[in-house]
């Protein structure tokens, strides 16, 4: 398919996924769902750890996700 005429949504979340309306068609929809690292207590150390864990996660689904739209395009 020409990607070009497509949209892709991704929500992290259950409440996020709730803000968008149903997409129209031509649209991805993507789920992954991730642990909201602002909602986690503890100490700074604790708080750092989840923010970087959630980070890696965006981050190691996006470059999958890249790689498989774009395979071997990719620089």
């Amino acid at each position: 398919p020409n990607l070009d005429h497509y949209n892709l949504i991704i929500a992290l979340s259950d409440a996020s996924r709730k803000v968008f309306p149903k997409p129209p068609t031509k649209v991805i929809g993507l789920d992954w769902q991730c642990e909201d690292p602002s909602a986690v207590e503890g100490s700074d150390n604790k708080k750092r750890v989840a923010f970087e864990e959630t980070y890696q996660y965006i981050t190691t689904h996006l470059q999958d996700l890249s790689e498989a739209i774009l395979g071997d395009q990719i620089d």
